[in-house]
């Protein structure tokens, strides 16, 4: 059954409008929601947590429109998980109450465990649901990059203390990133799509920086809540 709507379920629809934007672009996101709201027969500002499931059934014929079948069942799976948290944060000063969020990486529902975590973490600290889709997207960007370039590494997602905001750091052990300023300046993009994960991410952010080498590549960025 369908749930009526509530002011969670506005904060949902935003979710999941986040989530779909960052694997389709805003507009085929707003076409796949809608798409999947009419089948499910409400109105998108009505689904709530309770719909998790039954939305992301009804959102692979659309989703198949632009993706191919493996990413469908990520983007599926995030649909899934995807849940609203109570905003809360960490006082200017004190010591921040939250659990960083840690994760190894190696695979990719590693990838997908991060970003959801990293999005209801940055949905504790403060950040609105907009923002903590941005963190989300920069922790699946970075971690992807993790999976396809080294192998295996590590996310940490951690509050600010000093103020309200969260870290992010990726760290690994592979080649090393060549190319990085024509990388950061959004001149450079892979065949995998580097280039246009790390800009990105960078555009996302409030700072961002990167040390690189043959031994391996330690990202660290951060931002804080508007």
């Amino acid at each position: 059954m369908i749930s009526s709507g509530t002011t969670s379920a506005r904060s949902f629809e935003q979710i999941v409008r986040g989530i779909l934007a960052a694997h389709l672009g805003p507009i085929h996101a707003d076409t796949a929601v809608m798409s999947a709201s009419r089948h499910l027969g409400v109105q998108p500002s009505q689904l709530t947590e309770r719909d998790r499931d039954a939305l992301a059934t009804a959102l692979a014929r659309p989703l198949r429109l632009y993706l191919d079948e493996t990413k469908v069942r990520i983007v599926q799976r995030e649909i899934t998980n995807a849940r609203v948290v109570d905003h809360g944060f960490a006082s200017a000063g004190e010591e921040a109450p939250m659990r960083p969020v840690e994760a190894r990486i190696r695979v990719e529902d590693d990838v997908i465990r991060a970003r959801a975590e990293a999005r209801d973490l940055a949905a504790r600290v403060g950040f609105d649901p907009v923002d903590a889709i941005k963190i989300a997207t920069v922790v699946s960007e970075l971690a992807r990059n993790i999976v396809m370039y080294a192998g295996t590494g590590t996310i940490t997602v951690r509050p600010l203390v000093a103020a309200r905001g969260l870290e992010i750091e990726s760290v690994d052990s592979g080649p090393g990133i060549a190319d990085l300023d024509a990388i950061l300046g959004g001149r450079y993009r892979s065949r995998k799509g580097l280039g246009l994960g790390i800009a990105g991410s960078k555009r996302l952010l409030d700072s961002m920086d990167v040390t690189t080498g043959p031994t391996g590549t330690r990202i660290v960025g951060r931002k804080r809540v508007p």
